[in-house]
């Protein structure tokens, strides 16, 4: 029995599974010639018998099955992740799986593994610093997607941008009001945001300076929670003269002013405290949802939908709807420069949504999850407005590749976490002492306790059957 925190997430060709066992085989072939009449026997040695490993695996969703058994339909060798042996080349034989209608939402696989020649390669398992890069490529890409494809050739384009820049500074300043009390970056955003409205009628007219504005802003949304503040305003407890006026020289009232500001002022004092002491996981948490305030932005552009509206009132003399083969000519009904507005607030909606999601998907990593439900959890969160952002169909090829790069990244990191998160599973084991059983888990003795207490153990020196164990 191998310690947990020995073991490596299992994947095949970069797809990843979880292993639910694994048998391996390997030794010596051996050439056994025996006689007759003669008690005799002579083996010859024809080498190692290379590994095979079998494996039960499992996947979670169609998707995953399917990535998987693409990649093992693939010919020729490839890298397999043992969560035991490690990394290995290997060819994929046959493999069977048992989708089962009792246990929807768990896929098995049997699989068969054998290693042609003893290998052994270097997978790299994916980093906060592989997300960190590949959402900057993302940001990058959308900010020029900006400077290409922006339009700012007519006066109400020029001004429908002044107004989307407005909105988005506007709700970034509303953001960090928020945090107002806690950070010392909240300045600097605030005068970001105030040099952002100041200066937006000239930015309009450079795409590229704005895409970089726009990108800086979000980074700065990020950045609210770099700086904690180090020291506490001022807020000791005093009368005021006008206080002293009124109560006089009572000293009786005077203790009794200053006993309950003083209560208040502890009551403040603690609150700050929280705020500052939060670890850096919370930090991260609260990054997650400030980030997904901006997920729809502008998703539903009051302005976008005036214009059709007033395409469609031009082209059949009401707005009670249109038919599906009228809605081809509303496109001709809409003129160059509300085109342009169109285009503009897509671009411009595309980059803030996105953006929002790229920078999400790294303060998501950030977090020090607990058990594998709370990763679940926030991958659904980020999986949402990945499939409402690419409902998009007009996105460029390239920026939805570079988003998909970083969503798979995002995934594998997120799996990896959840084979080292605490979870409780059912396992069957032969008779041993607690102590034993716990240093056979986790390799130290340390977590004897909390085995005994979740199994409601009496007898520590004969722990047996069917056992729940905490796998992290």
């Amino acid at each position: 029995m191998s310690a947990l925190s020995d073991t490596r997430p299992a994947s095949f060709r970069d797809v990843p599974f979880l292993v639910k066992r694994t048998s391996t085989t390997g030794g010596r072939r051996l050439a056994v010639h025996e006689f007759v009449n003669s008690d005799f026997r002579d083996i010859e040695d024809l080498g190692p018998d290379l590994r095979k490993f079998s494996i039960t695996a499992m996947v979670t969703s169609r998707r995953e099955a399917n990535a998987l058994i693409a990649a093992l339909d693939k010919k020729g060798e490839a890298v397999l992740v043992h969560p035991f042996y490690g990394d290995h080349t290997v060819s994929s034989g046959t493999y069977i799986v048992d989708d089962d209608m009792t246990k929807l939402g768990e896929i098995s696989f049997q699989l068969n593994f054998q290693i042609s020649l003893e290998k052994f390669v270097s997978k790299k398992v994916s980093t906060l610093d592989d997300i960190r890069n590949k959402g900057k490529e993302l940001s990058d890409r959308l900010g020029l997607d900006v400077a290409k494809d922006y339009f700012n050739s007519g006066l109400a384009a020029i001004n429908a941008a002044t107004d989307f820049v407005n909105e988005v500074a506007d709700k970034i300043e509303s953001i960090s009001d928020m945090y107002s009390q806690a950070f010392n970056t909240v300045s600097d955003m605030v005068t970001s945001v105030q040099k952002l409205k100041n200066d937006v009628v000239n930015i309009v007219n450079l795409p590229s300076r704005m895409a970089n504005d726009l990108n800086g802003m979000l980074d700065r949304i990020v950045n609210i929670y770099s700086e904690k503040k180090e020291a506490s305003p001022d807020i000791s407890p005093s009368l005021s003269q006008q206080q002293q006026d009124i109560l006089g020289n009572t000293d009786e009232v005077k203790a009794s002013i200053i006993a309950t500001a003083e209560t208040e002022t502890s009551l403040l004092e603690a609150e700050t405290a929280s705020i500052l002491d939060s670890s850096d996981s919370d930090i991260s948490i609260a990054k997650l949802n400030t980030l997904e305030i901006l997920y729809d932005f502008n998703k539903d552009s009051i302005r976008v939908s005036e214009i059709i509206s007033a395409a469609k009132i031009d082209l059949i003399g009401n707005d009670s709807g249109v038919t599906s083969a009228a809605s081809v000519d509303i496109g001709n009904a809409i003129t160059q420069e509300q085109a342009e507005i169109i285009t503009n607030e897509k671009l411009l909606s595309r980059l803030i949504r996105i953006g929002a999601l790229s920078r999400a998907y790294l303060a998501a990593a950030e977090i020090d999850f607990s058990s594998i439900v709370e990763i679940e959890e926030v991958q659904n969160r980020l999986e949402l407005q990945y499939q409402s952002v690419v409902a998009d169909s007009d996105i460029p090829k390239s920026t939805l590749r570079a988003l998909n790069e970083l969503r798979d990244i995002a995934e594998k990191y997120f799996f990896s976490e959840k084979l080292t998160s605490s979870q409780l599973i059912n396992i069957d084991i032969n008779p041993m002492p607690a102590q034993v059983l716990a240093f056979s888990l986790y390799g130290d003795t340390s977590k004897t306790k909390t085995l005994i207490n979740v199994n409601s153990v009496i007898d520590i020196s004969d722990v047996s059957g069917s056992v729940q164990v905490v796998t992290a």
